[in-house]
């Protein structure tokens, strides 16, 4: 399908119809006419058409058109996850905002998340003390009951005066108690302005100017007062990227937003004593704060007032929550204006930037959480940081709010095992050397979740013959056939995929990689190339670590120059080179599930490794240097704001080190039997398991002591050779 911009009929962008995995209807301006398309790269496509009823035409062609598309969540289902701790508060409010027609790619509909802490001024915040969390019952404007009487007096003065006002004397826009919603373009853009492009939208909304200095977004602690204290006409919510995105609160490209009255510039934004005035730091906590058990008792109530019953009629007034009437669907730019252009200009700029009230999703008031998510957690353990009391380390092997971990499983294999593919059905593949896996997943077809329910088929694929030649294994009893065959000059030294994905890395010696498209039928079972590989280079010597990550569409490449390069696995761009503290090969490389965060090793010498740890936009972490060296790496992928993950280093004397993924502290160690080398390191796709494969062939696993879970099979792994 191809679509033209509106900015020039020059411009169009085409979307195969393959690609797309939903498509959802979308309220723009207040009326139902646009569609938000979902790709299987994870990317969207916003839709506007002329009408409902071109609207709707076009949205049954393209449900006949897009064979693969995935069955639409039900609220119903997702209420109920989240209400038995299936998922997370940030999963929850992510799925309410998709369903209220929420959109990253419309500011007048940005999603919508709550401010959650009230305490912003303390050195210590303690995440079990319900004092430091805002009122989640009322709106932003009167979390101080002193300003009730304000707004309650404002909705009846203007209720009189619209009872009382002679009709045909002018627009009318009845009662309300706030002139603008608590999300509109101009707050999601006040938030967002460090940040290219918003900072140009900005720029375009305020006729080509800043804001004033003391009234732009510098400090958290400040919007916070203005919004539920000082200021009648700020009534703002937060948006999502507060509890993931430490860069919008950075001023990294040095914009001059000029002086306060104070005399201090405005720069990077000032953040809360608790948060050490760090970044990163203040995301996680905050995304804690977002989980804490007072949070989930109370969150509901949140919900009613955003997407809930008391989003509109009597149940809105007598909660102080009904807003100008420019903000709700159903609102006419054309009534009672005699077709007066100007005054329907006049309508149209107040739905521009008044902001849209969210669809209304539930009629009833919201039902409460039945269980605390973080149940098993139940050992106390120590505090990651001095300023933050009760943060929660999550359940997984080796947290340390867990019991140490213990070995379940011990096997040894003729092949040593080389590397591991861990599984979203919970098992792990185990590979030997010079080999990885092409696999499809099962899918249940009324799964909205998507999680799969088995697989399919896999396919083997091995290099490293003295003859360059690629090779295939489809069937267990079948020979393994050559595939391609690389040039004398330049070995094949890597080959990469992930499962239902269709193209296979492949690193040469010269440094470059060549990406090949595939086709995979595990039914037949079948397997060719499609067409010719895309080439791509960066580094200018041999690679030495490929790390695919799926879930952020991420490819990480290292080679022996130091360099690290990421690209995006759909589009197959170059995305970003990162520069390490040390420029030496890269020996471990590992990318979380979870974050994309990047840890990196290189070998200072024959006994001593550095380890870096950087987010996927470059910035520095921490580093620590070990001894004995890192001979591999791995990240935990337990569930964000419940959690403190960690990354794992299996070491060359055998033992396996944690270090927290916030400061780069040592969480502890685990000691095995032997002080061989751990050649390959992975957690299970829950982080329930961890599996450690040596240089001698033997393979090792732990199990998380809090799992209750049932495991698809113990030992949790299945060994896959070409043998």
């Amino acid at each position: 399908m191809t679509f033209l911009s509106p900015e020039s009929e020059k411009s169009f962008s085409c979307i195969k119809y393959d690609d797309v995995r939903e498509i959802l209807t979308r309220r723009f301006q207040l009326q139902e006419r646009a569609l938000e398309l979902f790709l299987c790269d994870s990317s969207t496509q916003f839709l506007v058409f002329n009408s409902l009823e071109e609207r709707n035409c076009s949205h049954r062609e393209l449900n006949e058109l897009c064979p693969k598309l995935i069955p639409s969540e039900s609220l119903a289902e997702v209420t109920q996850l989240w209400r038995e701790s299936q998922i997370t508060n940030f999963e929850y409010l992510v799925f309410l905002n998709k369903f209220a027609g929420r959109s990253y790619n419309d500011l007048m509909q940005y999603p919508i998340f709550p401010f959650v802490l009230a305490d912003y001024e303390s050195p210590v915040l303690d995440l079990d003390d319900p004092h430091v969390y805002r009122n989640f019952k009322k709106p932003m404007a009167v979390q101080n009951e002193s300003r009730d009487q304000h707004y309650i007096e404002n909705y009846n003065y203007l209720k009189r005066d619209f009872e009382n006002r002679p009709e045909g004397s002018g627009p009318n826009f009845g009662p309300f108690h706030y002139g603008s919603l608590y999300s509109n373009p101009g707050i999601v853009l006040h938030f967002l302005v460090r940040l290219p492009p918003f900072t140009k939208l900005l720029m375009e909304y305020q006729d080509r100017n800043f804001d004033v200095p003391d009234r732009s977004f510098h400090s958290v602690g400040t919007s916070w007062r203005l919004a539920s204290s000082d200021s009648t006409t700020d009534v703002k919510e937060l948006i999502p990227e507060f509890f993931y995105l430490p860069e919008f609160l950075v001023n990294a490209l040095g914009f001059d937003f000029g002086m306060q009255q104070s005399g201090d510039p405005v720069d990077d934004v000032q953040l809360p004593p608790w948060s050490l005035g760090k970044p990163r730091l203040f995301i996680q906590i905050h995304r804690q704060a977002l989980e804490s058990s007072w949070v989930r008792d109370h969150l509901h109530h949140w919900i009613d007032l955003i997407f809930g019953f008391k989003q509109t009629g009597p149940s809105a007034i007598e909660s102080i929550n009904v807003f100008h009437p420019s903000t709700y669907a159903g609102f006419d730019t054309t009534e009672g204006l005699n077709d007066d252009p100007i005054e329907r200009n006049a309508k149209l700029t107040m739905i521009r930037s008044y902001g849209q009230v969210p669809r209304q999703l539930f009629r009833q008031p919201h039902p409460m959480s039945v269980q605390p998510l973080n149940a098993k957690s139940i050992r106390r353990s120590r505090n990651l940081l001095p300023s933050v009391d009760h943060l929660q380390w999550g359940c997984y092997v080796g947290s340390p709010s867990c019991q140490a971990p213990v070995l379940k499983h011990k096997e040894s294999f003729a092949i040593p095992v080389h590397s591991f593919l861990p599984l979203r059905t919970g098992d792990t593949y185990a590979l030997g050397p010079f080999t990885t896996a092409i696999l499809s997943h099962s899918y249940d077809k009324d799964s909205f979740l998507g999680r799969p329910t088995g697989i399919l088929g896999v396919a083997l694929i091995s290099w490293g013959q003295s003859d360059g030649i690629v090779r295939i294994k489809i069937r267990k009893d079948e020979p393994v056939k050559p595939l391609f065959q690389s040039e004398a000059h330049d070995s094949v030294i890597l080959c990469s995929t992930f499962p239902d994905y269709n193209r296979i890395w492949v690193a040469y010696r010269s440094g470059i990689m060549r990406v090949y498209p595939f086709l995979f039928d595990p039914l037949k079972p079948h397997f060719e190339l499609t067409g010719p590989p895309t080439v791509l280079s960066g580094h200018v010597g041999p690679l030495q670590q490929l790390v695919l990550c799926s879930s952020f569409s991420l490819a990480v490449s290292s080679g022996s120059d130091g360099s690290i390069i990421l690209w995006d696995l759909h589009s197959l761009n170059f995305i970003r080179q990162l520069t390490p503290d040390i420029i030496l090969p890269v020996s471990q490389l590992a990318v979380s599930r979870n974050t994309a965060d990047i840890a990196c090793a290189v070998n200072l010498d024959d006994q001593q490794s550095r380890l870096e740890l950087r987010s996927v936009n470059g910035h520095l972490i921490g580093m620590t240097t070990t001894n004995p060296l890192i001979t591999s790496l791995c990240f935990s992928s337990a569930p964000e704001g419940i959690s403190i993950n960690v990354v794992a280093a299996g070491l060359s004397n055998g033992r396996i080190r944690l270090w927290d993924t916030w400061t780069l502290n040592v969480v502890r160690d685990i000691i095995t039997d032997s002080s061989l080398s751990i050649v390959s390191l992975t957690y299970s796709s829950t982080s329930q398991h961890l599996l450690a494969a040596r240089n001698d062939g033997s393979l090792l696993a732990w199990d998380s002591p809090h799992n209750h879970k049932k495991s698809p099979r113990f030992p949790p792994f299945i060994n896959l050779t070409l043998q």
